[in-house]
């Protein structure tokens, strides 16, 4: 009930929002025909935008050029080769990066780069962009790979194992691959490679889906993704960038001010996506990248192709619950409308609705009884520890049949995957170590907190928080401790990440599962 008013809020907000994107729609569907004024006002700013562009360009080459004679040849000089205006019936954003670039001339200066425009949503640029002009390159390593492959790890559904790329070379049409998400993506190429390095050490739990389209040859001197006939390497996503979805709410709420909280709102839950298929070099600034390990033959991997091109023209809205990216996948590639992550976020909110109720069951103690006159009857005296009882019951019991269930479930899916060759018997080994401890160590370190708080704090806020965010907090605990012993003694002693057996020399794990994926073929 407290949380009512704020579901009809945001209904209303979503609604309002909704009914303004429709009435923006069809203004600028009113507008694709310019009137004699709008036409002249656009061709007035376009020469404006011109005359500055000579001035900038003049008075660089002045500060260059000392002498009179020399400033004016080339004060005429550029002039006659200065780009004229754009047309008003040409819009900016439906040139191409590749045009774009070629607008850019060998002696151009810095004020050129200001008016280009990229390939992103109304002329937006995008990392790709930067990549194919070479003005910067990737900040991850694609051109030369990793030297060690790490093992696998589990999905937030505790049934798919994920493992990390370390070639891009390795990827062909129709994988699966999967990403940490990022809220901010192109907003800063460090931010997104600290958000990618978080989720390489597993603490970020979301992720990011999206398909592959084309078997990726090699990787270029730029950090760009190409396939066999040197074409950039494509994906088909559903997904944004911060820059374009500035952009799309800048479009949609010029002039209306006050009803950005109502646009921003609808935008997130319904329009913050697109459908698209574009380069892979995206996510140069991500260098981590997962791939679903599961098996398709080279007609699943053409239907899947097939699957994406039409999904891409033909697809719902989208929306963050119902029909966000890992829904768009999972029915691409299995043919299931389905969300684990989605369906995850809800056990967890069920879970912490549960603390909740144990932790206001701590606050039926006597004087409440007293106040209902209820300790007037024997219930106080037959029942003295319902209150700290109820309280176990809401906030420990849970935790302990989520970390049970989970590796339970683990079991069943690495062991399937071993019979699929999927994963060799060292990785099998190391998942089951691995998310052993996990349930043995999270699990208690979050049911001893949970026990003790109440012992400790007496602050009805602070004791929920603590309770709600201990397992996540534990969790996060045990990967950076795992990680760390993982990546600083066990990789670089032994050359693995489980003891038993002798070291395996590189590609030996290759050549194992290949020789496993005959037998089972």
């Amino acid at each position: 009930p407290p949380l009512f008013p704020l579901f009809c809020l945001a209904g209303l907000g979503a609604a309002m929002g909704a009914k303004m994107v429709a009435q923006a729609d069809a203004a600028a569907v009113a507008s694709l025909e310019p009137t004699p004024m709008a036409a002249a006002a656009k061709f007035s700013s376009a020469a404006k935008l011109g005359r500055r562009r000579r001035r900038q360009m003049e008075a660089a080459e002045r500060s260059t050029s000392p002498s009179g004679s020399e400033a004016d040849e080339l004060s005429s000089a550029a002039a006659s080769t200065a780009t004229p205006p754009s047309s008003p019936g040409t819009p900016a954003e439906s040139r191409s990066p590749t045009e774009s670039g070629s607008e850019e001339g060998e002696g151009s200066g810095s004020p050129d780069r200001v008016f280009r425009s990229g390939s992103g949503w109304g002329g937006t640029r995008t990392p790709c962009d930067d990549f194919m002009e070479k003005r910067r390159t990737p900040m991850s390593s694609w051109q030369c790979g990793r030297a060690t492959a790490l093992p696998p790890r589990v999905y937030v559904d505790n049934r798919t194992l994920i493992r990390e790329v370390p070639d891009l070379r390795t990827l062909q049409r129709g994988d699966h691959c999967l990403i940490a998400i990022n809220f901010v993506r192109a907003a800063s190429p460090r931010v997104d490679y600290f958000v990618s390095w978080l989720g390489s050490i597993e603490i970020c739990y979301l992720y990011h889906h999206f398909i592959v389209m084309d078997d990726v040859d090699h990787v270029d001197e730029s950090g760009v993704p190409r396939n066999s006939n040197g074409d950039p390497a494509m994906i088909f996503e559903c997904g944004n960038t911060v820059p374009e979805a500035y952009q799309e709410l800048k479009s949609k709420s010029k002039g209306r001010p006050l009803m950005l909280p109502f646009i921003i709102a609808h935008f997130l839950i319904t329009c913050k996506a697109k459908f698209s298929t574009h380069p892979l070099a995206d996510y140069g600034d991500t260098p981590h990248i997962y791939i679903v390990l599961d098996r398709q033959t080279a007609e699943e991997r053409e239907r899947t192709v097939a699957e994406a091109l039409r999904v891409q023209g033909q697809h719902d809205r989208y929306h963050v619950l119902f029909n966000n990216c890992e829904h768009i996948c999972n029915q691409i590639v299995t043919g299931f409308h389905k969300s684990e992550m989605v369906t995850t976020t809800a056990w967890v909110a069920f879970r912490v609705l549960l603390i909740l109720f144990g932790v206001l069951a701590l606050r039926m103690n006597q004087d409440f009884f007293h106040l209902l006159d209820l300790c007037y009857s024997n219930f106080c005296v037959d029942f003295p520890n319902v209150a700290s009882d109820a309280y176990l019951f809401f906030t420990v019991l849970p935790v302990g049949l989520q970390a049970m269930i989970s590796y339970f479930l683990l079991m069943r899916s690495v062991r399937r995957k071993h019979k699929q060759a999927l994963i060799d018997r060292h990785e099998l080994y190391h998942l089951l170590g691995k998310e052993l401890g996990r349930m043995v160590v999270v699990g208690g370190m979050t049911i001893a907190a949970i026990y003790l708080i109440p012992q400790i704090v007496s602050n009805f806020l602070v004791r929920f928080v603590i309770c709600a965010l201990a397992y996540m907090v534990a969790d996060m605990v045990y990967n950076c401790s795992a990680h760390a012993v993982m990546r600083l003694v066990l990789l670089p002693a032994y050359g693995r990440v489980w003891l038993l057996g002798a070291p395996m020399p590189d590609g030996t794990r290759n050549e194992a599962c290949g020789e496993a994926e005959k037998k089972v073929n």
